[in-house]
């Protein structure tokens, strides 16, 4: 499995598989269509800035992502940037892409000079 890490202002063609596991995983209870994550993940296209989601690429399949958001909880606004939504594949879980998700993201705030 070849593992390719791209942000999603890179692969926006991805926006509506990423937006469909948010909403299934987190956002279905709240809400009665996933349009309202893939309007907030349409506001992720600079690169490098937050927010920002990242995605995994197997083989040039989405496979899983993370995203980047200033705050996701407003009882804890000190808690800034925000890294949520971490999703893998199940088939794929427990191979790494979680990691390296998260390192990706650790390497993008740090080259962005992004404080936490």
């Amino acid at each position: 499995m070849q593992l390719e890490l791209q942000q999603l202002s890179e692969c926006p063609d991805h926006l509506t598989t990423v937006g469909t596991w948010i909403y299934e995983q987190w956002w279905s209870r709240r809400h009665p269509s996933p349009e309202v994550v893939f309007e907030l993940l349409r506001t992720h296209t600079v690169r490098d800035e937050v927010p920002f989601t990242i995605v995994a690429l197997a083989d040039g399949v989405a496979v899983g992502s993370c995203s980047v958001l200033e705050n996701d909880c407003i009882h804890r606004p000190q808690y800034t940037p925000w890294v949520g939504a971490v999703f893998v594949k199940p088939a794929l879980r427990r191979a790494g892409v979680a990691s390296a998700l998260l390192q990706e993201a650790a390497a993008i705030a740090t080259r962005s000079g992004i404080e936490g």
